[in-house]
């Protein structure tokens, strides 16, 4: 792989944002919420997310950088819901929930957009979005410092 500092930028940045936003939907979310891991699993989703999306398209210049910031933000909060929603349908699974493979499989969409609506907060979308830009404008400089 090619220019691997500025992909090791973006994965840090984006895992601390990705830790951030966790720890700031955790005072969104209600009261009596079991959270277990959220922030660690958010911080492993953001350093392959970082890697993978961000660094990849590091190198086009500051401008691109705001867009290859909103684009790791979006990618990012997706993957997150994924992955969380995956492990709540596999936690449900277990207990019976579910008669099918198809039904099991859809409910992991409906269980994305229960906690999707979560992520609809005027803090956590500012952050998400705000932190998305600025780490992608950091991961550009260091692009461009070490290339």
């Amino acid at each position: 792989m090619k220019y691997t500092d500025p992909r090791l930028i973006a994965g840090f940045l984006i895992a601390m944002l990705a830790g951030l936003v966790a720890e700031t939907l955790k005072g969104v979310m209600p009261s009596d919420t079991g959270f277990g891991n959220l922030t660690v699993i958010s911080m492993v989703i953001g350093l392959v997310v970082g890697w993978f999306v961000m660094g990849s398209r590091a190198g086009s210049g500051m401008i691109d950088a705001i867009s290859n910031g909103v684009t790791t933000a979006i990618s990012l909060a997706f993957c997150g819901l994924l992955v969380q929603a995956s492990y709540e349908m596999l936690r449900l699974s277990l207990m019976r929930r579910y008669d099918g493979v198809v039904e099991a499989i859809v409910a992991v969409f409906e269980i994305m957009l229960r906690f999707g609506a979560h992520l609809v907060d005027v803090k956590v979308i500012t952050t998400l979005l705000v932190g998305g830009i600025v780490a992608a404008l950091i991961t550009e400089y260091a692009h461009q410092r070490w290339s």
